[in-house]
């Protein structure tokens, strides 16, 4: 009876003492019996280790037992041998694949946080960044998949690469005005995200920044910016309306391709380059309006736009390229400027609603198939046969091709 009372008392002991050392941890409070010295200097100060730098500054460092951590308030200061060291920095890596990790409390004290610091976190759920903080780093946030809010404060300046790639449970993000940047693949595959306002700060996006936010209806681009990178928008499938600023210059290859809801797009006057496949596969446009300024249709710029009826080529447009409105099946006009040199491959395949079209004197190259089973086309092409290059099968399947000299 009396072992049996012994052991009865022994766990109720241990069990206070775990509920104590969990309550320490939680809520960022220090026990000095906590702390050890390993023996490259870094200090275990329960349940967290830390790198003490020559400035006497506190970074948080990376552990493996972090991984079974599921909340945790990291303190504003540690005290080690009676000096007390404010925590300024979560490094590199430090929760890195903490999958168990839901919530998370940073101390105002902290203005750095490391790169993939809570990559792979897949149960954080929300998180506050201090003021003080100026940047989001590459990989901070990568793959935190059940991320539904994030606050940031004032002073971040910049958004890394891959910051927040595949958050799919990110539904809003509100940008501070502070904002200057955002790196390639920022906020890639956040799916859950349906509007963005962008600061009016902002002045550079990076390559691919958006790509596969098929959640996304809307985005306002603010006018700071000057170009839209390559993939920026990428299968943004969802997406109907975008607001560009009279900054744009220049539209990168591939920016918006495969938003196949997008529908209302004005491209404002200033931008003088469009890249390859920018609006491929955006079926739902039916009329769009290139800039004066731009002097060469790329290849596949249009490609599969089959809802697009109607198009005015400019009058400084040297060539069209390859594909570059392949697959327009509704496209019913279109007029060639007497500036145009040369058709690429394939430029016109597939417009089985064109009806006629005139080819001025100034094209000299037809490429291969580049009018392929334009089944109800009429041609007429101000020249004579001897001083075009036509290539394999560039008129298949027209109604008819008529040289006028």
């Amino acid at each position: 009876m009396l072992k049996k009372l012994l052991v009865s008392l022994l766990s109720a002991l241990l069990c206070i003492s775990v509920v104590a050392e969990t309550e320490s941890q939680l809520n960022g409070n220090q026990n000095e019996t906590d702390v050890k010295i390993d023996e490259k200097g870094d200090v275990f100060v329960s349940p967290l280790w830390y790198h003490i730098s020559s400035e006497g500054m506190a970074e948080v460092k990376f552990y493996r037992s972090y991984k079974y951590l599921e909340s945790i308030v990291i303190p504003s200061e540690i005290r080690v041998d009676g000096h007390v060291y404010p925590v300024t920095r979560i490094g590199d890596k430090t929760f890195s694949w903490c999958s168990g990790l839901i919530n998370i409390k940073i101390p105002s004290s902290v203005t750095s946080i490391g790169n993939k610091a809570f990559s792979w976190c897949s149960g954080l759920k929300n998180i506050e960044i201090p003021y003080g903080v100026t940047s989001i780093e590459n990989e901070t946030f990568c793959g935190c998949r059940s991320l539904a809010s994030i606050k940031m404060p004032s002073s971040v300046t910049s958004i890394g690469e891959y910051a927040f790639w595949g958050c799919s449970g990110l539904t809003s993000i509100k940008m501070p005005s502070s904002v200057t940047s955002i790196g390639e693949y920022a906020f890639w595959g956040c799916s859950g995200l349906t509007s963005i306002k962008m600061p009016s700060s902002l002045t550079s996006i990076g390559e691919y920044a958006f790509g596969e936010c098929s959640g996304l209806t809307s985005i306002k681009i603010s006018s700071g910016v000057t170009s839209i990178g390559n993939c920026t928008f990428l299968g943004c499938r969802r997406l109907t309306s975008i607001k560009m600023p009279s900054s744009l210059t220049s539209i990168g290859d591939q920016a918006f391709l495969g938003c196949s809801d997008l529908t209302n797009i004005k491209i404002p006057s200033s931008v003088i380059s469009i890249g390859k496949d920018a609006f491929r596969g955006c079926c739902r446009m039916t009329r769009i309006e290139i800039p004066s300024g731009v002097t060469c249709i790329e290849e596949g710029t249009f490609n599969f736009c089959s809802g697009l009826t109607n198009i005015m080529i400019p009058s400084n447009v040297k060539s069209i390229g390859g594909r570059s409105f392949e697959d327009c099946s509704s496209l019913t006009n279109i007029v060639i400027p007497s500036s145009v040199t040369s058709i690429g491959k394939n430029a016109f395949a597939g417009c089985v609603e064109l009806i006629r079209i005139g080819i001025p004197s100034s094209v000299t190259s037809i490429e291969d198939y580049a009018f392929f089973i334009c089944e109800n086309l009429e041609i007429v092409i101000d020249n004579s046969e001897e001083n075009v290059t036509v290539g394999e099968n560039a008129f298949a399947g027209c109604k008819s091709v008529k040289f006028l000299k």
